[in-house]
């Protein structure tokens, strides 16, 4: 029975070890955000996390401790049993844990339900990484297999021979032992079971996030990725709908910002701009000279200088920039939904409705994230994509086509197209892994961050002479050039906290003949309100949406989201509200007077966001 009992504690602490040394890993991978951290932080994070270490670790060791208590009658078969579920679960907890390190550069968050789109397609995650990173991924898989096993073997099975056959007494103490790991599965004896709540210890989001056990946080998003059920309740339904009903009526008189067209329809070309932010625009208060051409058009057209994405990946971004549709918490965005992207209409149909002729211009996968579904219900009547292009362009870059061939294309296209035409440009060159063309050396550093400012450099470079090519045209002096960005990256370093407001500003700026000055709008708004704005400005009704209003009218507000929980900006209030742990992060604002009217109003709108999106 000593056996039994001592197999059953070492092979707990055998996934206590494991976990602790993924934590140390984590922390070491992301060492730019470690070095912000104080030793005490740092202990923190091993001290709070252990919690969520026990509860994994006791999940594993169910199964094993009950194949223990029945090892005194099935001897051969309980043991071998227990060796190669550990090897299986070792392989796929240390693949999901150098996931969990991969993509948290870019997500800013620890591996949740997110990855479940991208698995079903992956090309795209294979685009994103280089074949040294997949290489060192198999290369880190194997060492670390190898040599966790190696422990386990050593040192937790084999000083238990198979033929030393237990006691029938390890039957029924191991069937208590194994029924108390309800205990740290749970969190404690606490009349709240285990949640992030537990963990969370620190003012800094990074802290935090290390203290989070990659594999509690998975599982955990997986058992609550339940999208028909609103992941905030703040109030009753009608409440929600009544405290943003005035904004939902409400219609500013637009600003005008064109040169009388004399009743001929302005062109309308919409650059979107892969993982751009204000921190590589000089003029956005950024890096300088990484920009040259943004920088001279923010000088040349209408600058906003506080526009804001709603959310961190492509998906999010679209849909706010052409469904007029937020990000939401936990599905990410309503493009991973057919069945209610059907019961939204997306910014191409009204041009299309106008008669203006719609393109589609992107240099990779067109079927990701159902993009393509989405520009056909859009009416949009030519779509080029990775497959138009040569090979010899296409393969140039994982993800597909490099800038230089997507703006060149565009160009000589639009040049040739019968006006009025509505046009989309979506780069890919600055996404990862910021494979751009050899030739193109401009940050020569092999850092992460230097490897994505020389992709943002590319990119520049390319839509200066996309930009350049309409200038010398008689197509400029009726077109409308909108530059803005689907998100931003949390390059270059520093990085910046995913929670704060920096993170989440993106360039937006208007440039073209028909602009009648330059000039700076520091109104704060966000990718929504681009449908309602240009549309106003068009002259053109547009469906009063609670989620969409006029750039240049009085309410000023920003909102974003994140599978964690969301964020609201104003002028006099900025706040995070954290749904994981029910925290609230003030960022300034909190002893302002209209807090708590703005606090419901936040809540009210993030509540009627997710009932709608259910409704839908």
């Amino acid at each position: 029975m000593k056996k039994a009992v001592f197999l059953f504690f070492r092979y707990y602490l055998f996934w206590m070890v494991f976990f602790l040394f993924f934590r140390g890993l984590f922390l070491l991978a992301n060492l730019s955000l470690s070095q912000t951290l104080s030793v005490e932080e740092l202990f923190g994070t091993f001290r709070h996390g252990c919690v969520m270490d026990c509860s994994a670790a006791a999940y594993f060791s169910l199964l094993p401790g009950l194949l223990i208590a029945v090892s005194p009658f099935f001897p051969r078969i309980s043991r071998p049993f227990i060796k190669y579920y550990t090897l299986l679960l070792l392989i796929l907890v240390t693949l999901l844990g150098l996931a969990d390190i991969a993509l948290y550069p870019a997500w800013g968050t620890r591996i949740d339900a997110q990855i479940l789109p991208y698995l079903k397609e992956p090309n795209a995650i294979f685009s994103s990484i280089t074949l040294g990173q997949v290489a060192l991924a198999l290369a880190s898989l194997a060492i670390i297999v190898a040599l966790f096993f190696f422990f386990f073997l050593r040192f937790v099975l084999n000083p238990y021979s198979p033929q030393q056959n237990l006691s029938w007494k390890a039957f029924p103490v191991m069937l208590l032992l194994s029924a108390l790991l309800f205990l740290p599965i749970r969190g404690g004896v606490d009349t709240a079971p285990l949640n992030f709540s537990s963990v969370f210890f620190s003012k800094k989001t990074f802290a935090n996030h290390s203290a989070y056990n990659y594999f509690w946080a998975f599982m955990y998003a997986m058992t609550h990725n339940d999208f028909d059920k609103n992941p905030v309740n703040y109030m009753d339904k009608e409440e929600a709908r009544r405290i943003i009903s005035p904004i939902r009526l409400f219609s500013d008189e637009p600003t005008p910002l064109f040169i009388d067209a004399h009743g001929q329809k302005i062109n309308v070309i919409l650059v979107i701009l892969e993982s751009f932010s204000n921190k590589v625009i000089e003029p956005l208060g950024g890096r300088k000279g990484l920009t040259p051409n943004i920088n001279r058009l923010c000088n040349e057209g209408i600058c906003f200088t506080d526009f804001y994405a709603t959310g961190s990946r492509s998906d999010r971004g679209l849909s706010s920039l052409l469904a007029a549709y937020p990000a939401l918490i936990k599905a990410s965005s309503i493009l991973g939904f057919p069945e209610k992207m059907k019961n939204i209409t997306f910014l191409p149909s009204y041009f299309g409705k106008h008669g203006y002729d719609l393109s589609f211009y992107y240099g990779g996968d067109i079927n990701f994230y159902n993009t393509n579904m989405m520009l056909i219900q859009s009416g949009v009547n030519n779509i080029i994509s990775r497959k138009d292009f040569p090979f010899d362009q296409a393969s140039r870059q994982k993800w597909g086509a490099p800038d230089e061939f997507l703006y060149a294309r565009c160009a000589d296209e639009l040049l040739r197209k019968k006006q009025p035409f509505f046009s989309v440009v979506y780069n890919i060159s600055s996404h990862e892994p910021f494979d751009v063309p050899e030739h193109f050396k401009r940050i020569t550093g092999t850092s992460s961050s230097d490897r994505y400012c020389n992709s943002v450099a590319y990119t520049d470079s390319c839509l200066g002479v996309f930009i350049d090519r309409l200038k010398a045209s008689p197509v400029w002096n009726n077109t409308l050039v909108i530059i803005t960005s689907d998100h931003t990256s949390l390059e270059p370093a520093p990085v910046s906290d995913i929670e704060a407001p920096e993170s989440y500003l993106i360039p937006m700026v208007w440039v073209g003949g028909v602009v009648k000055k330059p000039w700076r709008c520091h109104n704060i708004c966000m990718q929504t309100d681009l449908s309602a704005t240009l549309f106003q400005q068009l002259g053109w009704d547009f469906p009063k949406s609670p989620f969409s209003k006029n750039m240049f009218g009085s309410h000023h507000y920003a909102f974003y989201f994140r599978a964690e929980g969301w964020g609201y900006f104003s002028p006099s209030l900025g706040f995070y509200q954290n749904i994981d742990n029910s925290s609230q992060r003030f960022f300034y604002g909190d002893d302002s007077p209209d807090r708590e009217a703005q606090t419901l109003f936040a809540k009210a709108f993030t509540q009627f966001l997710h009932d709608d999106f259910i409704s839908k």
